[in-house]
């Protein structure tokens, strides 16, 4: 019994982070998102913006709750096969809980229509925009890191900035191609395909330099020593 209270306080938690993130997509989507204010969004959902600021430090990271499973990927510990498959998924899981989430996509043709308003809403808006760029800079000085972690060269190693950029374009790939693709897709089943086909594409440069790149090294021996 004493671990259902703290469980469904949790739950509880986690359910006003999503109804306060979902309803600010909402509004932002009808209004534009500079005429939305946060004490709008806070009242909304009756709650005071100081309550609101305590699960979304900023107005822009309202819209980008759910896009913390490729940063939490990166910080795994994974051999080369194991970090693409595992960037590759949760870009999956990204498109699925973009999908199942947004308040704009409730059933069959409106998921696509929630996903293409949505992405529609990032592109149309420079704040957005450049935060998903400052997302793309921390998810790369991320996967450096994890890189670095496999193969023991310093994160600011030419090698593992150029493959840290190479991984993290796949999820710049998914972003364009949500944002191609929803506007001729018919359905979910068809986006999703449509989008990971793109990023399939991007695999087949990425897979090399990843792999190559990830294999350890020996220890860098010093002038004296040759």
């Amino acid at each position: 019994m004493e671990s259902v209270t703290p469980g469904l306080r949790e739950r509880k938690r986690l359910a006003l982070r999503a109804r306060l993130s979902d309803t600010a997509t909402a509004m932002f989507a009808e209004h534009g998102y500079d005429s939305v204010r946060v004490s709008d969004i806070a009242e909304a959902c009756g709650v005071t913006p100081k309550t609101l600021y305590s699960y979304f430090p900023t107005k822009e990271s309202l819209l980008f709750e759910r896009g913390d499973a490729l940063s939490a990927v990166l910080s795994e510990d994974h051999n080369e096969d194991g970090l693409l498959a595992a960037v590759l998924d949760a870009i999956g899981r990204e498109i699925d809980q973009l999908a199942t989430t947004s308040p704009l996509a409730t059933s069959g043709d409106d998921l696509v229509r929630g996903i293409r308003g949505f992405v529609a809403l990032v592109d149309a808006t420079p704040a957005l925009r450049a935060v998903v760029a400052q997302r793309a800079d921390a998810l790369t000085a991320d996967a450096a890191a994890a890189l670095s972690r496999r193969n023991g060269l310093p994160v600011t190693h030419p090698d593992n900035q150029v493959a840290a950029a190479a991984l993290i374009s796949l999820w710049r790939i998914h972003l364009t191609a949500l944002l191609q693709h929803s506007s001729t897709s018919d359905d979910l089943a068809e986006l999703r395909r449509r989008t990971m086909s793109d990023v399939d594409r991007g695999v087949e440069l990425v897979a090399p330099i990843v792999a190559r790149v990830s294999e350890p090294r020996p220890p860098s021996r010093s002038a004296d020593d040759s």
